[in-house]
């Protein structure tokens, strides 16, 4: 494995672990928020979920697909 291969595996498995720890924050504080933000967490959610499922079994997602979902659910946490 090359030093670059090396550098976006570390990367990516950062990202997803920092997509983990905002999951199971929302989880906690989706159940104290109002209508709007439970229904844009059972948006999310489900994606996150299939994101860190599919990372899993592939070994390297998709980096952008890993980007997106972190700023989504960052932006909900804001929300919170």
């Amino acid at each position: 494995m090359t030093e670059n291969a090396r550098d976006k595996s570390e990367e990516l498995k950062k990202d997803l672990e920092a997509l983990q720890t905002l999951r199971d924050e929302m989880r906690v504080r989706v159940h104290l928020a109002g209508m709007e933000v439970k229904r844009r967490w059972s948006e999310l959610q489900p994606r996150i979920d299939d994101l860190l499922d599919s990372a899993k079994r592939l070994g390297e997602a998709s980096m952008d697909a890993v980007k997106e979902a972190l700023e989504l659910a960052r932006e909900l946490r804001k929300a919170l």
